[in-house]
């Protein structure tokens, strides 16, 4: 159940759409990896993920790099190679470097983020200290992308029952999308099987 939800929150994060969006917010992102195993790397920047379509781009001598242009401020966005080692990371102005395990850095935000996920995993037998984090976390992010990449960190770790008062600490905007993706994504699951 917890791998469903996750996979479900991580194209929630991908999709996430500012209500803000206007076309002279562009915002050019960069990401930089390293994969020896794989031909290309496939990414969805989040307006791109609405309609489920991914870019690639090829790896040479084991290094590729991912550019594209979010509207609307910060947006996720997922990089995978290799079919299993996969990236989310929140754009903004600045090199993001795709490090070993799946772990970000290399701007504010994503730093940010990295660190947090580092102390949820490291803190996830204790659910005190895994709800102190929370606190911390969305008293500072519970808005944008990187409030829905935080949300999907912490479901990760915690239980189901969970889930409701932690998506209560963000925005409604957030709520929302997170609570409508999640149904989307319910539906096609269901659709899918059915077939």
């Amino acid at each position: 159940m917890k791998k469903i939800t996750y996979l479900l929150l991580a194209f929630a994060a991908l999709a996430f759409v500012s209500c803000e969006q206007t076309e002279s917010a562009k915002n050019m992102f960069q990401a930089s990896g390293v994969s020896h195993d794989a031909k290309y790397a496939y990414f969805a920047p989040y307006l791109r993920a609405l309609g489920n379509q991914l870019d690639s781009v090829e790896v040479v001598d084991g290094k590729f790099v991912v550019e594209d242009s979010i509207i609307g401020g910060v947006g996720g966005v997922e990089v995978v190679v290799a079919g299993r080692t996969g990236w989310m990371f929140v754009t903004n102005d600045g090199n993001v470097n795709l490090l070993e395990g799946g772990r970000v850095g290399g701007t504010p935000l994503n730093d940010e983020l990295q660190a947090f996920a580092d102390e949820v995993e490291k803190s996830k037998s204790d659910s005190v200290a895994v709800a102190n984090l929370c606190n911390n976390f969305f008293d500072k992010h519970n808005d944008g992308a990187i409030a829905v990449a935080g949300y999907v960190i912490v479901m990760n770790y915690k239980h189901d029952a969970d889930a409701q008062s932690l998506l209560q600490r963000c925005s409604p905007d957030v709520q929302n999308y997170i609570k409508q993706s999640v149904q989307a994504m319910w539906n096609m699951v269901i659709s899918h099987q059915s077939n």
